[in-house]
């Protein structure tokens, strides 16, 4: 009796009416506990196998393209708990998803962070979600700032990642990226692999064991960052960062795509940074960068508002060759003076604030040592 019953329930799910029937089911459970507007074009359940969906369109508040999914699967077994308010999806995966994040002209916030609020509020049905493993194959993000005449479309396509252990409750998100490749339109650039276990919550996010790979570089990096609890307005004001680099290095040819003014080729190596303030006022310490016969340990701070900066010379040794390779437009007059300290050991001082420069060198040469005071007005 109950095998015939099991096989009369699976013919029910898999036949054209049963499978219209849950179609409806999900539409209305979604604009209900999400309040968004979502659209799909088939829905096929199988009870012992697995459900996906083809065309899946979410709907931002301007009832513009949030979420666009070409293929959206997920096991089965799990579609029951939809009816909790607990969802654990298991296995999923998106195949060509498209994220269109867009903060539109006179508004503070992205259609993103509107939709992130709608579906965490206090009062939302389903309020923890969680996957073993979330697969993105052949996706795309796209950021768009309306408030600003030159903003250019950030894009980062074909992405391809996999993310394993995916929690999310209220304010709180975890997720280990196992693997994500991706190309970053703008600025030219493949990223071959991406690696970093995230942590979010409503002021406080970090990245731990950051590691991006392009084809010439590798960076590897713990980055963390707090701000205001009810969201930043400003990210140049309202968020501190707290990261530390070590062992990476950066291809020259991959910095000239951010400037255009370094050339060569080459590796410039950055065993040691550590960075702490907001965007607008800023310390990097133990600053130690390597260049063919070059190097430089040393620290760097910036301030916004008194458009002030200070850079500290621990030891600075310069080989000529490097620096003309780097700057080839370099006047043959500044390679020569240059050249006069090729085998002198450089500490000192630049400060620079609106109305004056400071310039505190000491060189440590063969010849014996040099002390160098400028002060430069405006």
């Amino acid at each position: 009796m109950s095998l015939s019953l099991t096989v009369i329930t699976i013919v029910l799910f898999l036949s054209p009416l049963g499978q219209s029937a849950i179609n409806s089911w999900l539409k209305s459970k979604f604009i209900n506990d999400f309040e968004v507007e979502v659209s799909m074009g088939t829905l096929f359940v199988n009870p012992v196998g697995t459900t996906s969906f083809t065309d899946l369109l979410i709907r931002d508040h301007r009832n513009d393209t949030l979420v666009f999914v070409d293929y959206f699967a997920f096991k089965s077994y799990n579609l029951g708990v939809l009816i909790s308010n607990k969802l654990n999806l298991g296995e999923v995966a998106f195949d060509s998803l498209v994220l269109n994040v867009v903060k539109y002209k006179n508004e503070d916030q992205s259609n993103l962070d509107i939709f992130i609020e709608k579906i965490k509020s206090d009062d939302a049905r389903i309020n923890q979600l969680s996957a073993t493993t979330i697969k993105l194959i052949r996706s795309k993000v796209q950021f768009k700032d309306l408030n600003k005449a030159d903003s250019a479309k950030q894009l980062f396509s074909n992405i391809n990642a996999k993310l394993v252990d995916l929690n999310s409750y209220r304010n709180d998100f975890s997720t280990q990226v196992q693997e994500m490749n991706f190309f970053v339109d703008n600025q030219n650039i493949q990223v071959l692999d991406l690696e970093a276990f995230c942590s979010f919550d409503s002021e406080f996010a970090e990245f731990q064991n950051l590691k991006i790979i392009t084809p010439n570089s590798q960076f590897n990096t713990d980055v963390s960052m707090r701000y205001p609890k009810g969201g930043f307005h400003n990210f140049y004001e309202n968020v501190s960062i707290d990261a530390v680099v070590r062992d990476s290095f950066l291809g020259l040819d991959e910095i000239q795509f951010l400037d255009p003014n370094v050339s060569g080729s080459g590796t410039i190596f950055l065993d040691q940074l550590k960075f702490l303030g907001k965007p607008s006022e800023y310390a990097i310490d133990s600053i130690r960068i390597n260049y063919e016969k070059s190097n430089f340990f040393g620290s760097f701070t910036f301030n916004t508002s008194k458009d002030a900066s200070k850079l500290t010379i621990q030891e600075l040794l310069i080989n000529p060759k490097d620096i003309q390779t780097l700057f080839p437009s370099l006047k043959k007059s500044s390679v020569d003076v240059l050249k006069r300290f090729e085998k002198a050991v450089i500490s000192g001082t630049l400060a620079s604030q609106p109305a004056k420069h400071k310039l505190n060198l000491s060189f440590d040469s063969p010849l014996g040592p040099l002390l160098i005071n400028f002060d430069f007005f405006r």
